[in-house]
């Protein structure tokens, strides 16, 4: 199963692992689900975590 986060949500959930984001965290860090993400989300993503750069793309 995939989630789709829109850019402005994206903080909601996952700056600080807020509790409105923890079971959606828990969900894609166990394996069990995939979040797709781009464009500008991507970008913001990768300038502001040093491992995102070295997460494999799943497909």
């Amino acid at each position: 199963m995939c989630i789709i986060i829109d850019a402005n949500a994206f903080h909601e959930g996952f700056a600080g692992r807020a509790e409105a984001g923890k079971k959606v965290f828990e969900w894609l860090a166990d394996g069990k689900g995939t979040m797709a993400i781009g464009g500008k989300l991507l970008k913001e993503i990768a300038e502001n975590s040093p491992n995102a750069a070295q997460q494999p793309a799943r497909q």
